[in-house]
């Protein structure tokens, strides 16, 4: 097995003065090279996860507690300006969806990409542009040297998408957080952008976390998962364990929207799937103090994990 490159530990996110919780008791090892899927639906709390990760909540969001490890250095104790100067872009960086809120509208994207690349490695300016060209011709820009040159405006959103992938390659980070990668953009494009990150993702052997509502592009892109339901990790483990296998109601329901056959299912298919699902661990799970237990999973196999609150209700129930 690889090394843990991240390691999240019982991260808990709240909505100040309410107390509201957004995230709840989060706990995710990431391995060097391995590509980790988180799949949720919206308001899940998908994007705040990798917000947390670098630190970069926004009010009214705060951090209660808990501890991001990259290269066993937390994260969410060292200073803002060390955030911005070593971590963020520079070891790890962020690719989101609707590329043209993220570009800025009145500068060419080549010098977007060259300022952000030198704000890391100043020593570099002189190749700089050989090194941006190259990288948009890898990403599939065509004509990279005229392109470079371009105004946001004059790209397509397929285009542009490739403009953010590029300027979180840039600086050749360690980890890659992509929120929502094929988010905003039409069947078509979505996927031209799938391909570039599959082509990037196994070409590169980068760390890489993938957020997204889409089932799909988690399966084909990711070795594991986790499944986030209302802020809390529902179910986790091996990508084609948990799809062929599902055990937690809401990962049911999206395998199922995904295989478009939901809707033709009884309203009780969901809970006696689990019912039957458990039968094999009800001893164990009864044998369980499940209050006490600080592990809030219950092993399916050594691939697979499930919610321990879920087995509580269905043995109160």
């Amino acid at each position: 097995m690889n090394n843990i490159i991240l390691e999240i530990q019982d991260l808990n996110v709240v909505i100040q003065e309410a107390e509201k919780e957004i995230l709840r008791n989060i706990n995710i090892e990431i391995f060097e090279g391995e590509c980790f899927g988180i799949i949720g639906g919206s308001g899940s709390g998908k994007s705040v996860l990798l917000n947390s990760i670098i630190n970069s909540l926004k009010e009214p969001l705060k951090m209660k507690s808990g501890k991001v490890l990259f290269n066993h250095q937390n994260l969410l104790e060292i200073s803002e300006n060390e955030l911005m100067s070593t971590i963020r872009g520079k070891k790890i960086a962020s690719i989101y969806p609707n590329p043209h809120w993220r570009l800025n509208p009145i500068e060419p994207v080549g010098k977007q990409i060259k300022d952000l690349y030198l704000s890391h490695f100043k020593d570099n300016i002189g190749d700089a542009d050989k090194k941006i060209v190259d990288l948009l011709r890898k990403v599939g820009i065509p004509d990279p040297e005229k392109r470079y040159h371009a105004y946001p405006y004059e790209l397509s959103g397929g285009m542009a998408q490739r403009i953010i992938v590029a300027l979180a390659l840039i600086c050749e980070p360690n980890l890659l957080l992509a929120d929502e990668p094929t988010g905003g953009l039409d069947a078509t494009i979505q996927i031209q952008v799938f391909n570039l990150m599959l082509d990037i993702i196994q070409k590169t052997k980068r760390s890489t976390i993938i957020a997204s509502r889409d089932i799909g592009l988690i399966a084909h892109l990711c070795q594991r998962m986790c499944v986030l339901s209302n802020g809390s990790i529902v179910e986790y483990g091996d990508v084609h364990e948990i799809i062929s296998n599902p055990i937690h109601p809401f990962t049911v329901k999206l395998i199922n929207i995904a295989k478009s056959n939901y809707k033709n299912r009884k309203k009780n298919d969901f809970r006696e799937k689990m019912i039957n699902s458990f039968k094999e661990y009800e001893k164990l799970i009864l044998k369980s103090n499940l209050e006490n237990n600080k592990n809030h999973f219950i092993e399916i196999n050594q691939n697979h994990f499930v919610g321990r609150a879920l087995i509580n209700e269905l043995i109160v129930n």
